[in-house]
């Protein structure tokens, strides 16, 4: 996440800003190993950059979620 210090209310937005810009890199990565695995022969190589592919989709969705989680758990209960 990003080394940014709470600030009132408006940490949560910046938060979240940071952690979609992070998401939108995480896809775009994973859109370029895609790519990259569909391209070639099905060799180790392939296998290596489809699991890339797989594993950063998956961090951007474990960063959305846990930026959404953070934001309602400070919106609540104002942690």
């Amino acid at each position: 996440m990003s080394d940014l210090a709470f600030n009132g209310d408006k940490w949560g937005v910046i938060e979240m800003e940071s952690g979609a810009e992070q998401a939108q890199g995480y896809r775009k990565e994973a859109e370029r190993y895609a790519q990259l695995a569909s391209s070639g022969q099905l060799d180790i190589t392939n296998f290596a950059r489809k699991r890339l592919a797989e594993r950063f989709a998956r961090m951007a969705e474990d960063l959305e979620r846990l930026g959404s989680e953070r934001i309602r758990r400070h919106l609540l209960y104002r942690e």
